[in-house]
């Protein structure tokens, strides 16, 4: 690169030429020694001047790093599903990076962790390490350095390497001048994705995992690359850091290239059991068993996906241990795996059962951490079930979608009821997307009482359904489609709009004037980070304050980590919203809940006030209300359907109520 010091590599030419006429020059000049030594020292100097001069002097329009916003300086996050992790970044140097001059090397480059809280404990995790450590009672978690990858890249928001550290250089063969200011549309074979779904993803999901085969003189590696996106407070990616881990170690080459087998596991992939199954001649009897893992995304999520892979590779393992000529075991999915048995007997049979029923719930270690798995199974025979192989596997699928009842994981088998409830939900999708279209679903509102004024406090949003055809579908079957068929988020977004329209029109009359909405949030919903984002947008288009709006938050959402909630609830409440915590005593129910939540208003579910002249359930309900007298804060019973229930519930303090006793949800504009 051109230099603007002297005349650039031409100035060593008069170096040179200055020593050699120099001993002559001295000769001259000896008697005088003054001006004998004047030039030596002059040539001396000059030649310190630009070795410095060499060794600090940037390319022109290089970046200053002395100069720029280190990221460190700022409040910065990783994003996982719907949570939001402050992060902590750590600087990594290599020991030659002053070498290589690039307008887009940085002096440094970053790896980061972030804590996450799972109950009681907090946890540590730093991408591409795979070492966790755990604080308990409160205290600060520790950040973790230990076995952190050696193979990083540091893209900025447009994809620009701006780091790469010696390690990934060298495990690819190449020079750090190959890679600095490449961008990833140079580099979809190093990290085997395209670029464009790398952008999309990274977008959407502020991550993404790719595994790439790459040949260096005639030798293959496998690389699994994880890339996190880190992220300002608006969500807006700073950077991108990628994390490497060489894994051609475990994978059979001769597999991978077969798309038949998984890399991770080396089990058959979903096409080669389908292969493997259309290709089966002499079945007189077969099982399929459907495995899957509840919740695994969670761990992923928060372990990091190295942890979940050793996982997936432990109940793989678990799972070979039942492989024969006559049992075939397929890594289905992700997290789901199958198992297809032929021409086994019933003692056999049973013996598989057994042995599955033992693996519903286990516990594996990985490194310093115990993380419980729950499967959820299914199973389905032939020809009992189908008299057509090839739908033995669905069969055994929808069996396991049913095998989580009450909370207690079983082995569920295949059901004729099963079937004909899918082929009906298929109906009712299929009328729901119209009537979604059509603006059909009408929203109908609850009234909540206060008894002591008779004012109306709130307005509960309900949504009613009635299909010429379908009849009246419940809200149970119309949440739970709408779910099944991913029209979820386009239901609950219709639903807001409708009620938030209606009630507008229902505040005109001055009975309502000072009463306040109440939302249905599904919990896929609340803790979805972009719906806020769309409720403020509706309800500030309307005109409507946000102290206007109560979103009420169910109790199932707290299926999820309570940290997760802690901190979606927080997020609305600083928005201005009112918050309840919905169905209180129906599943999850803990006073931790009551402790830890930033809650408004408890609303009582209907099963403790069906049950309120029990006197277990009264005391129950005085232990609530003194909760919320002490941090000042509102209950609502639900579910009061007669006069003797609200008698007792004002005995035992509740004054606001809400129930067929008092009013029945009705269109009100």
């Amino acid at each position: 690169m051109k230099k603007v010091f002297l005349i650039d590599r031409k100035r060593y030419i008069f170096y040179i030429v200055g020593l050699i006429v120099y001993p002559r020059f001295f000769v001259l000049f000896q008697n005088n020694i003054h001006i004998a030594i004047l030039p030596l020292l002059l040539i001396v100097t000059a030649i310190l001047i630009s070795w410095a001069c060499s060794m600090f002097q940037k390319p022109e329009n290089a970046i200053d790093s002395n100069n720029i916003s280190l990221p460190q300086e700022r409040e910065l996050y990783v994003i996982k599903g719907s949570t939001k992790l402050k992060v902590t970044l750590e600087c990594i140097q290599n020991q030659f990076s002053s070498l290589v001059k690039s307008p887009y090397q940085f002096a440094f480059g970053y790896q980061c962790s972030y804590s996450v809280s799972n109950g009681m404990e907090k946890l540590v995790s730093t991408p591409g390490s795979d070492k966790f450590e755990s604080s308990h009672g409160g205290s600060s978690p520790k950040r973790v350095r230990k076995g952190a990858s050696e193979l990083i890249f540091n893209f900025d928001n447009n994809g620009n390497v701006v780091f790469v550290t010696e390690e990934a250089v060298s495990i690819y063969g190449k020079k750090m001048e190959d890679f600095y200011g490449k961008n990833i549309k140079a580099l979809q074979n190093i990290f085997g994705i395209k670029n464009g779904e790398w952008f999309e993803s990274l977008s959407s999901e502020y991550h993404v995992q790719s595994t790439a085969e790459y040949a260096i003189n005639g030798k293959k590696i496998w690389v699994y690359w994880n890339f996190e996106a880190v992220t300002d407070v608006n969500s807006e990616i700073e950077m991108i850091i990628g994390t490497g881990h060489e894994i051609t170690n475990i994978i059979n080459v001769g597999q991978i290239q077969d798309r038949s087998y998984d890399f991770l596991t080396g089990l058959m992939t979903q096409n080669g059991l389908q292969d493997k199954i259309s290709g089966l001649e002499g079945v007189e009897k077969a099982v399929s068993f459907f495995v899957d893992l509840w919740n695994f995304s969670r761990i992923n999520d928060y372990y990091g996906y190295n942890v979940g892979d050793q996982i997936i590779l432990m109940i793989a393992n678990e799972l070979k241990s039942m492989q024969s000529d006559n049992c075939y075991i397929s890594r289905f999915s992700g997290d789901k795996f199958v198992g297809f048995i032929i021409n086994e007997g019933v003692d056999k049979l049973q013996e598989y059962l057994a042995r599955l029923r033992k693996f519903v719930t286990s516990v594996y270690q990985v490194q310093e951490n115990l993380i419980q798995i729950d499967k959820k199974i299914g199973y389905a025979l032939y020809p009992e079930d189908t008299r057509d192989l090839s739908k033995l596997v669905s069969m055994s699928s929808l069996a396991m979608k049913e095998s989580k009842q009450e909370n207690q994981f079983t082995i569920a088998r295949y059901q004729r009821h099963m079937g004909d409830t899918l082929k009906q939900n298929i109906i009712t999708a299929s009328k729901l997307k119209g009537a979604l279209e059509r603006r059909e679903i009408e929203v109908h509102f609850q009234k909540t009482i206060d008894t002591r004024t008779k004012s109306f406090g709130y307005l509960e949003e309900l949504a009613r359904w009635v299909d010429p055809e379908l009849g009246y579908v419940s809200p149970l079957v119309l949440f739970s489609v709408a779910k099944e068929f991913n029209l979820l988020d386009q239901l609950e977004k219709y639903l807001i709009e409708e009620a938030i329209k209606n009630f507008i029109g229902i505040r005109n009359n001055p009975d309502y004037i000072n009463t306040k909405l109440a939302i249905n949030l599904a919990p896929s919903s609340f803790m979805d980070l972009t719906f806020l984002t769309f409720l403020n947008q509706v309800v500030d288009k309307c005109h409507l304050k946000h102290s206007d709006i109560c979103v009420e938050v169910s109790e199932s959402t707290f299926v999820n980590t309570l940290a997760d909630c802690v901190f979606r609830i927080n997020e609305y409440r600083k928005n201005g919203y009112i918050i309840a915590l919905d169905d209180f005593g129906k599943d999850y129910s803990s006073l931790a809940i009551l402790e830890s939540v930033a809650f408004d208003i408890i609303k009582i579910d209907k099963l403790f006030i069906d049950k309120i002249f029990e006197k277990k359930n009264q005391e129950i309900v005085k232990m609530i209300q003194k909760i919320a007298e002490l941090s000042n804060k509102e209950i609502i019973a639900e579910g009061v359907e007669t006069n003797n229930q609200s008698t007792k519930l004002i005995e035992l303090g509740c004054f606001i109520q809400q129930g067929y006793f008092f009013h029945r949800p009705e269109k009100m504009f």
